[in-house]
């Protein structure tokens, strides 16, 4: 009886062990299985958030970093971005990047010596970091000291940033002047190897084609009176480069007085989607053999900035209702097709999908 008795109590032991390690690997893959939504916050609150949308549950979690790591994110959220088991959340106002694991949000270390950061981007272990502070430059940082190891000097106001083809590239925006150029960085010299000017103004971010191309949204250049009124502008517009000789394939002008911010593709390289950003309406989606540009919107509303999901190009839409408190998204079919909101935290402006 005793024998029975010890047999029983060490398989229930065991029993208990392994209940624990499953429920451990439940818990650390907690935030894998959704989408990240970044939250700017206001500025100089401190109340940057990164938003979780879990698919299983379809349900939206506050405030992750915050609650997983008891203290604030930091200030202005601006972009983020996932490498292997990491997400670098870049926060704009902080001049810093945190970086945490990505299945559970807990932090593992911050890059500072930054000045304004805006995007980044990894290549050869190795974050490419475009920043504002500073003149137009991109810090490079160590992916696992987190150290910045250097600094290279591209055109003005730095905006997004992709790898592709060996090779770094950077749509300088002109922050808040004018610049026409992306910078072609050799990420094994760290050196620009190639300055493309657009002939369009202020580009702001990059897709790649199914052939390999890169796009370039330009935002265009507003000069403003001492009033706030506008003195001059010029006009926004899609520009087609070719990966291989670093030239202008093409370019359209989307208009005169309107001026996106955010360019998207497709699972399949194959559509472009363009819009938001305040002051302009429509989200449009063309095909990157088109020779003009849809004059009727996919989407016909206005949101802060949006994001396709590469799974299924469900669109992401997020409105950033004040700056002061909770903001939308709003999630679309490919088609359109309005499928469900949800409320996320204070000026959402992007969403990160694993």
């Amino acid at each position: 009886m005793n024998k029975i008795r010890i047999f029983l109590a060490a398989f229930i032991a065991v029993a208990f062990i392994f209940t624990s390690c499953e429920e451990d690997q439940r818990i650390v893959g907690k935030f894998e299985n959704g989408a990240l939504i970044t939250n700017e916050g206001g500025w100089g609150a401190t109340n940057a958030s990164v938003s979780f949308l879990n698919y299983t549950t379809n349900a939206i979690e506050d405030n992750i970093y915050t609650h997983t790591n008891g203290r604030p994110l930091g200030d202005v959220l601006q972009s983020a971005y996932i490498s292997n088991d990491k997400i670098f959340l870049v926060l704009n106002g902080s001049s810093k990047v945190e970086v945490a694991n990505i299945s559970d949000i807990t932090e593992v270390g911050t890059i500072e010596g930054i000045n304004s950061p805006r995007y980044l981007t990894v290549a050869n272990g190795n974050a490419y970091i475009t920043q504002w502070g500073d003149g137009g430059k991109v810090k490079v940082a160590n992916t696992t000291s987190f150290a910045i190891t250097n600094t290279i000097s591209v055109g003005k106001g730095p905006e997004g940033i992709i790898q592709t083809n060996g090779l770094i590239w950077v749509a300088n925006g002109g922050g808040l002047t004018v610049d026409s150029t992306i910078s072609v960085i050799n990420p094994t010299s760290n050196e620009v190897i190639k300055t493309i000017k657009l002939g369009n103004h202020n580009p702001k971010k990059l897709v790649v084609d199914k052939n390999g191309d890169i796009w370039a949204l330009c935002y265009g250049y507003i000069k403003y009176k001492p009033d706030y009124s506008i003195e001059k502008e010029t006009p926004s517009g899609l520009v087609k480069i070719s990966s291989t000789t670093k030239e202008v394939l093409k370019s359209f002008t989307i208009s005169d007085n309107q001026h996106p911010m955010q360019l998207e593709i497709s699972k399949n390289g194959q559509t472009l989607y363009f819009g938001g950003g305040f002051g302009y309406t429509g989200i449009y989606a063309v095909d990157i053999a088109a020779t003009a540009l849809p004059t009727t919107p996919l989407i016909n509303a206005s949101f802060y900035s949006f994001n396709v999901n590469p799974a299924n190009d469900d669109l992401y839409c997020l409105e950033a209702i004040s700056f002061t408190s909770a903001g939308k998204l709003k999630k679309y079919s490919s088609a359109g097709q309005l499928i469900e909101d949800y409320t996320v935290g204070i000026g959402p402006n992007g969403a990160i999908f694993q």
